[in-house]
């Protein structure tokens, strides 16, 4: 992660994530903090954060 181009590619995704957790419809009256844990423990909801239809 320290050598090469990593550091700017780790930042381009993490920035393209936090852009996807703003744009959020589904909790806006929730943090960035929480709608972040919310994606990490949810499944669906991140899968609808990216756009995907969910499994379930």
């Amino acid at each position: 992660m320290r050598k090469g181009h990593a550091p700017q590619n780790l930042s381009a995704l993490r920035k393209f994530a936090l852009s996807l957790l703003r744009q959020d419809k589904q909790y806006p009256k929730r943090s960035l903090r929480g709608r972040r844990k919310t994606a990490d423990r949810l499944p669906n909801y991140r899968a609808s954060l990216l756009g995907f239809a969910s499994l379930g």
